[in-house]
């Protein structure tokens, strides 16, 4: 018996959730599931008071749904358990009657209320609610981060800077992107509130004024009245002397605040414009990734869990940051995409990924393309080299690629796409290289035939 690990990779988009996994035996599975992490099927006859003949897809061949739970889609304050089911004929019993008027065609939505990554890995490996996960290494990749970013769904943001410079996030750059545009109409910042403080740290790192306990109290006491998520916090000359940041940082946590981000940390450069804005990115995301993340590894507590990042590499989970997940989806197609394409002798390619939320599309001519800075739905997020990616052949982060939300005119245009988003920095199995080869040398020409039109 074969006692390997399961490897397994996971893309969570904003829709669906594609995942691949080879078994310790060999075996290859593939699984497409909604991201909101259920099945869905529809009815076709009531047998009894607790039991439905059902159409459905069923992603396994044995019966691992013992207390799954359904909600029908006219009855959705309704939830009713499963006691088993019949996988060949389709048929689910409930444990008790389903006392709603269900009839022919309705649809219902199946679920365990877990994340979608934890879900996908069970059903990917027949395990139910009773039984341990067997022993996997997981490697994700998701759009939870940049979605939540699109659509504006972050935290509450308390911003923290030096005194004097409350409004830097609001000037920017001053670059406008219509520049005869008569009527500016600027992008609300990601913060809920600013707060200064009375502090300053001389360009060579000497404090020219200390940060006294007295102003972190009042700091701290001006958070309490936010009522905010997440703090961010950007000093002026942090960067060579964080000792400010460090201070307040500490007392903010010595007062039950957990999601602190000091622009130090994340981003040691020396402009504090990208600073403060990649701390203020990392704050607005931090809760939701967490959580996230959190939820995961509780799911999934013996697995081996990587998380995609911009620069195209992985990291493990407790070397995450958010402000790293923001473009891991294009950089993972365009790695994807090349080592694909190398294995026919590919050189020059375009990838193309429409998405529910957000389109990706990258270029790669003959090696990979790089940048500190990039840009989200108007955030600008100033990447660290060699934080954000574990991946050997990247020495810097950030592939070069573009991200416009879905509907943009742009994206409108085909382009033709080598490879989904597979992480190949780990050593995949010799048989999918193999057929991988096989299936790109024999389609090579057909595919450079529309790259080329």
């Amino acid at each position: 018996m074969n006692t390997g690990s399961w490897k397994i990779w996971v893309d969570t988009g904003g829709t669906f959730t594609d995942c691949i996994a080879f078994s310790p035996n060999g075996e290859t599975f593939r699984l497409k599931v909604l991201s909101s992490g259920i099945l869905k099927g529809q009815i076709l006859e009531r047998v009894d008071a607790n039991t439905f003949l059902v159409k459905l897809n069923w992603p396994v061949k044995s019966d691992i749904f013992k207390h799954f739970s359904v909600q029908f889609s006219r009855f959705p304050k309704s939830k009713f358990i499963i006691q088993s089911v019949e996988i060949e004929k389709s048929i689910i019993h409930f444990e008790d009657s389903v006392n709603i008027p269900v009839e022919r065609g309705d649809v219902f939505e199946m679920g365990t209320d877990e994340e979608v990554p934890v879900f996908a890995t069970r059903l990917i490996t027949s395990t139910s609610l009773y039984s341990s996960f067997p022993p996997i290494e997981l490697k994700l990749g998701s759009t939870r981060g940049t979605n939540a970013l699109l659509e504006r769904k972050g935290a509450r943001v308390a911003y923290i800077t030096t005194k004097g410079f409350k409004d830097l996030l609001l000037i920017g750059t001053q670059q406008r992107q219509d520049l005869f545009a008569l009527h500016v109409v600027k992008e609300k910042p990601l913060y809920e509130v600013v707060i200064e403080v009375n502090e300053r740290i001389e360009s060579n790192g000497v404090v020219l004024k200390s940060l006294s306990k007295e102003e972190i109290n009042h700091v701290i006491r001006e958070v309490k009245k936010t009522k905010c998520d997440s703090v961010a916090i950007a000093f002026i000359n942090s960067y060579i002397n964080p000792v400010h940041e460090q201070m307040l940082a500490q007392e903010l946590q010595h007062n039950g605040y957990v999601f602190i981000s000091t622009s130090q940390s994340l981003s040691g450069q020396i402009k504090i414009l990208q600073r403060a804005e990649t701390a203020v990115a990392n704050a607005y995301l931090d809760p939701i990734i967490h959580t996230y993340i959190s939820n995961i590894q509780r799911g999934l507590q013996k697995a081996k869990l990587r998380i995609m990042t911009s620069a195209g590499g992985l990291v493990n989970a407790n070397n995450f940051f958010p402000k790293d997940s923001l473009l891991s989806g294009p950089a993972g197609g365009v790695v994807g995409a090349a080592t694909i394409a190398g294995l026919s002798g590919v050189d020059q390619l375009i990838t193309f990924d429409m998405g529910g939320t957000s389109t990706d599309v990258s270029l790669y001519d003959k090696r990979f393309a790089y940048r500190y800075e990039s840009k989200v739905a108007e955030v600008k997020i100033f990447s660290l080299n060699g934080r954000s990616s574990q991946c050997r052949r990247f020495a810097r982060p950030c592939l070069l690629w573009q991200r416009r939300p879905a509907h943009h005119h742009r994206c409108k245009s085909f382009a033709w796409s080598c490879g989904y988003r597979l992480f190949f920095n780990s050593t995949l199995p010799e048989e999918f290289r193999r057929s991988s080869r096989k299936a790109v040398a024999e389609n090579k020409r057909s595919i450079w035939q529309k790259i080329k039109s």
